[in-house]
């Protein structure tokens, strides 16, 4: 009577559930924050679980569709057309 579809145990239908949310919801997050695809990011994380989470936050920011130039100061990348730093704080005017 613990069997649901196909005979395969409910505990295991749950567990897959909380995989995809967890890995897929945690690796999608990630991915959000560092201006990545969040779909493709989610069905890895589903795929490959907490390998993918690991992946993207070990990845750099996304800078595509942007303009971007070095700060010449602390080097970190900051959008062309900026005045000031977001890093460091040096005026570029």
């Amino acid at each position: 009577m613990d069997q649901v579809l196909v005979g395969v145990p409910a505990v295991l239908w749950v567990g897959l559930l909380v995989w995809v949310t967890v890995f897929g919801g945690a690796a999608s997050f990630v991915a959000s924050t560092k201006g990545r695809d969040t779909i493709a990011w989610f069905l890895l994380g589903v795929l490959i679980g907490p390998f993918a989470t690991v992946v993207v936050g070990l990845a750099g920011e996304s800078h595509e569709g942007t303009s971007w130039a070095r700060c010449g100061a602390c080097l970190e990348p900051v959008r062309t057309g900026s005045t000031r730093c977001p890093h460091c704080q040096v005026d570029f005017g």
